[in-house]
């Protein structure tokens, strides 16, 4: 869900860098986008890393589910205009409706 937030609060950002031409012409604004959290200054508050002192594992169940939503979403969006919008699109749009649903269990378990 971060990275589905973060792709299209950077897609706005970006653009309005460079609509509202905020630092200089051109498109060199779309660049400080790409400027790392972590080279943030030291009293900014950063939670990258956890601080208890426990070992943390990768989940990988929640990104396979979240990764398998958004793919289901995306594409038939992507890609059904050009294709006439056929049945399997809406079936495949609908069917990402219960994995992210089980996502969103998973992660609340």
């Amino acid at each position: 869900m971060t990275s589905g937030a973060s792709f299209s609060a950077g897609q706005l950002v970006t653009g309005a860098l460079l609509k509202l031409d905020v630092f200089w012409p051109g498109m060199a604004a779309a660049f400080l986008m790409n400027i790392h959290p972590a080279s943030s200054p030291s009293w900014a508050p950063c939670s990258f890393f956890p601080t208890d002192g426990q070992r943390h594992r990768l989940d990988i169940k929640g990104t396979v589910l979240i990764s398998t939503a958004m793919v289901m979403v995306l594409y038939p969006l992507i890609q059904g205009r050009g294709a006439g919008w056929p049945l399997v699109f809406f079936v495949v749009l609908m069917a990402a409706i219960p994995v992210s649903w089980a996502f969103v269990k998973y992660e609340w378990s």
